[in-house]
């Protein structure tokens, strides 16, 4: 589950998730607003996600409309939220102090 997407989802067309749009839909919306790159990216979306055979040429539409493709990739592909693990003895040899909060 991407909550990027799905808040995109609930912003423009008031659905809880990506699941519950239809590929249709999403068409209709990308072509009433074609000008607009969150609707290119969610159709772009649901098409991976359906394994659809215009999904290649929608990623490419997509493309245009944002200056970091690989910021396109990891919504699409949900990467990009990994977890840091510090490792226990890191822990022990270095470890953090908690400002007061009024020295915030």
């Amino acid at each position: 589950m991407n909550a990027r997407i799905n808040q995109l989802v609930k912003s423009l067309l008031q659905k809880d998730s990506i699941e519950q749009c239809s590929i249709q839909e999403l068409k209709q919306y990308a072509d009433q607003h074609p000008y607009f790159g969150a609707a290119q990216l969610l159709l772009a979306k649901k098409l991976k996600e359906e394994n659809d055979d215009q999904y290649k040429e929608q990623l490419q539409k997509t493309y245009l409309f944002f200056h970091n493709p690989l910021w396109v990739e990891a919504l699409l592909n949900e990467t990009g939220n990994a977890k840091i693990i510090v490792p226990e003895q890191l822990k022990a040899a270095h470890p953090i102090q908690e400002k007061p909060e009024s020295a915030i």
